[in-house]
């Protein structure tokens, strides 16, 4: 089977994971709690930490306009996790980018050209946190050169891969691999050259895990390897969380606005 197929296949399945897993005990964690935070605390929360992700977006794309000494990858990724707009499966993100770029490649007029054009970059800076977009947004960077700085998404790609070998090495629940987005698991398991025979979830508290039983496709040697997975499961734990506020405030749910970069 060829790395392509193979990895669309990998994903699907992790993908097929990790809607189970954020959402196991979540409710019951919550319901058990004594005291629940109001509403606008929880989303000045997230939008304080989404200021913080702008700011070092902001350090990274302009290092000649800000001041980008203190860019740091684990911390960056970390932030992304916890803005409102995180996508840890990156689906309805990825759509939308390629639906922009789309329009702008078509677009009638130069008027309907820029705003596809704005959209594109406003969308993509505030997912450039996202293993699963920066890849797809390079694809289509490469085919349509006026999208984004295509060297500036290498580079950021090339950060997060780094970051995420390093993040552990697998062997054990304590040094699993630490991922944010479904692809990065996918792209954990190529590199390892495995053969993915099964995968069990485990919870403990706010951790989550998935623990991949595999096959050494070079040695033929049975193993697991551990991923992390608890950005996904804290994830949901806020929303669920903000969801029985707004409900106990009656209140309606927030928009979140997702503007460009200053």
């Amino acid at each position: 089977m060829s790395l392509i197929p193979r990895f669309t296949l990998l994903t699907a399945l992790c993908v097929l994971m990790w809607p189970f897993t954020a959402q196991t005990a979540v409710a019951q964690n919550t319901s058990k709690m004594a005291f629940l935070p109001s509403s606008s605390m929880l989303i000045r929360e997230m939008e304080s930490n989404n200021h913080l992700y702008a700011l070092q977006t902001r350090g990274f794309l302009y290092p000649d306009l800000y001041d980008n000494k203190y860019f740091n990858i684990d911390l960056y990724q970390a932030l992304y996790s916890r803005t409102p707009q995180y996508d840890p499966i990156g689906d309805d993100t990825k759509e939308a980018l390629y639906k922009y770029a789309y329009t702008y490649d078509t677009a009638g007029s130069d008027a309907e050209k820029a705003q596809a054009l704005a959209d594109f970059r406003t969308l993509l800076e505030a997912h450039l946190g996202n293993f699963d977009t920066v890849t797809a947004a390079i694809a289509l960077v490469q085919g349509t050169p006026d999208l984004f700085d295509l060297e500036a998404l290498k580079r950021m790609r090339a950060l997060m891969i780094q970051r995420l070998m390093a993040s552990g090495t697998g062997n054990t629940a304590t040094n699993a691999y630490v991922v944010y987005t479904a692809t990065e698991e996918t792209f954990i398991l190529v590199q390892r050259n495995a053969e993915l025979i099964e995968t069990e979830p485990l919870t403990a508290g706010m951790r989550a895990y998935h623990i991949h039983r595999i096959v050494d496709r070079v040695t033929g040697q049975a193993g697991k390897i551990y991923v992390n997975v608890s950005a996904a499961r804290k994830k949901q734990y806020r929303d669920d969380m903000l969801e029985r506020t707004l409900i106990r405030e009656q209140k309606p749910d927030p928009v979140f606005e997702i503007s460009p970069l200053d």
